[in-house]
């Protein structure tokens, strides 16, 4: 959902002074808490991080709102691609490069050798 930010605040440690670590990992988080027009006085907690950080009163941003009992917490929209996307990708690509053979009437080649580029699976991106 879009929300519109009313405040925005960062804390590395809780009310106590004591920092965020997570039982997971041992390193240390912030805590991102927001208020937003569509949730009105009621604040939203989540993590701090690259999709967070530079948020500010006034932006319109885009999270997921989850309940947990009286609170409600929010995530960001994932920035991975899923299999399933990459794979559309892939197969877009694929269509545009026959479609540029076609109408070229030679297969693709490299700069330096004049065989076909070789195919790649995809396996060992970062997404």
């Amino acid at each position: 959902m879009k929300v519109k930010l009313t405040k925005v605040t960062r804390n590395l440690a809780n009310k106590e002074g004591e920092p965020y670590i997570s039982k997971k990992t041992g390193k240390p988080f912030t805590i991102c808490r927001i208020w937003t027009v569509e949730h009105g006085d009621k604040s939203l907690g989540g993590f701090n991080g690259y999709a967070t950080d530079k948020w500010k009163e006034g932006d319109e941003v885009e999270i997921i709102v989850e309940e947990s009992g009286q609170y409600l917490n929010f995530k960001t929209p994932s920035d991975k691609v899923t299999r399933k996307e990459f794979d559309a990708l892939a197969l877009r690509v694929e269509l545009l490069e026959k479609r540029a053979n076609a109408h070229l009437g030679s297969p693709l080649v490299n700069s330096t050798h004049t065989e076909p580029i070789p195919e790649e699976d995809g396996d060992d991106l970062p997404f």
